[in-house]
């Protein structure tokens, strides 16, 4: 894939998920629930094979239940490094209520994202291209009070 090119993952009308590169990362967009929860468990096992490290911006979720948090903290778990980026505060609280913030491997990147991924009737072709992370490996948090 050529440097900052987007691929679409995966689209079922509530939750989309595009590939972005350099760094690879997943930008998620959505509701993740019961009905969209197999589609990112299954594109985010296809993502992580083999890598490492994992960037996930999570900028334009709108909705994720615990199960889809738990399916990113899986990764981290698996022994891989998950940078989250653009974590919104909702996701932050619920994360941080159940202490998975703390998660080895876990980095959340509270700098603002340099792209969002665009509305469903808007070709994902007109994303930017991703930021590096230089702090990837060390866990940040923001505090927000």
């Amino acid at each position: 894939m050529d440097k900052g090119r987007v691929a679409q993952l995966s689209c079922n009308g509530a939750l989309r998920i595009a590939l972005m590169s350099d760094p690879a990362t997943v930008a998620i967009s959505g509701d993740v629930d019961e009905v969209t929860y197999p589609v990112l468990l299954q594109a985010l096992g296809e993502f992580a094979r083999g890598r490492h490290e994992v960037h996930i911006d999570l900028s334009a979720v709108e909705y994720c239940d615990l199960a889809g948090l738990r399916a990113v903290i899986r990764l981290a778990l698996a022994g891989r490094t998950v940078v989250l980026h653009a974590l919104p505060a909702h996701l932050q609280t619920v994360l941080s209520i159940l202490g998975w913030d703390g998660t080895p491997g876990l980095v959340i990147d509270s700098k603002p994202p340099e792209f969002r991924l665009p509305l469903a009737d808007r070709d994902p072709a007109l994303l930017s291209e991703p930021r590096q992370t230089s702090n990837a490996g060390t866990r940040q948090h923001q505090d927000s009070r």
